[in-house]
């Protein structure tokens, strides 16, 4: 008996398990796909009616201008692609899927939007939510002001 298998003997013993895993990797990745899908709908369908007016009025009682709403409103719909009406309570990360490089964007999209720059030490807690996302925009310097006092110390 002759224990030496040849190269395509031992290949095509391993197609059976390379075979099923793709199977299996691939029934995970439908899902998760479908998961996401799925919680997308779900939020459009919950907030069926929200409108980029509702978010302005929500954001106006809690000290933020309409152009920093505004503004952020679209960034986030447009730049990062969410499908469904942004709340100011939303999860940047957990519920909108905006994470790390994707914020420091996101951030500059709406400073430079609104007329304002990014200070550094001015973040004062972590940005969690929308709201907390505006609130840092709300209290940036705008960059006309800063323009000017650079002027007069010139």
């Amino acid at each position: 008996m002759n224990n030496m298998q040849s190269l395509p003997d031992w290949t095509m013993e391993q197609l059976g398990p390379l075979g099923i895993f793709l199977v299996i990797a691939g029934v995970a990745f439908l899902f998760f796909f479908m998961l996401s899908r799925w919680r997308e709908w779900d939020f459009a369908r919950k907030r069926n009616g929200y409108t980029i007016d509702d978010f302005v009025r929500d954001m106006r009682v809690r000290g933020i201008s309409e152009e920093v709403s505004r503004a952020g409103y679209e960034v986030i719909q447009q730049e990062q692609r969410v499908r469904f009406p942004v709340m100011p309570d939303d999860h940047l990360d957990e519920q909108l899927g905006i994470t790390d490089i994707d914020l420091m964007d996101t951030l500059v999209s709406v400073l430079t939007r609104t007329g304002k720059e990014r200070k550094a030490g001015l973040m004062y807690m972590p940005l969690v939510t929308v709201e907390d996302l505006l609130k840092l925009v709300q209290v940036s310097p705008s960059v006309r002001i800063q323009d000017e006092r650079e002027k007069r110390l010139a």
